[in-house]
């Protein structure tokens, strides 16, 4: 009787102990999509405001209100665009790279990228965000 008093102790220790783990790991990849989620998003506004001729400086103090308090506020800086007018491709591309402190996973790096047609110009623009976090 004690035999399968201690196996069924340590079936639902087992057990708890893989629930916990299931749990935490489902969190922390909640974390990893909703980041990925916010930068995709942020990609998508600023590749648009580039296209219609926005001034950085604008784009970067509304790219400041959609970030997390994870990050560390954008300066207008931090936004690298090259702009290639020998090419007239009348293209905006714009990446977003960010590295992930708070994750478990093996890949830490999160890349957003995103493309429009350029409306103020015909050149072609390749910019680069690097967002660090806290």
């Amino acid at each position: 009787m004690k035999k399968s008093v201690i196996d069924q102790i340590m079936l639902w220790m087992f057990i708890f102990v893989s629930f916990v783990i299931i749990f935490f790991m489902v969190i922390d990849y909640y974390s990893v999509l909703k980041t990925k989620d916010r930068c995709d998003t942020m990609s998508s506004y600023a590749v648009r405001m580039i296209a219609l001729g926005k001034n950085i400086s604008d784009i970067t103090d509304e790219l400041n209100k959609r970030i997390s308090s994870s990050m560390v506020p954008i300066i207008s800086s931090d936004i690298v665009c090259i702009e290639d007018s020998s090419v007239s491709t009348y293209q905006v591309v714009f990446h977003i790279n960010m590295e992930i402190n708070t994750t478990t996973f093996k890949d830490k790096s999160i890349n957003s990228y995103s493309s429009a047609f350029n409306e103020s110009n015909s050149s072609s623009v390749d910019c680069n965000l690097t967002i660090n976090t806290q």
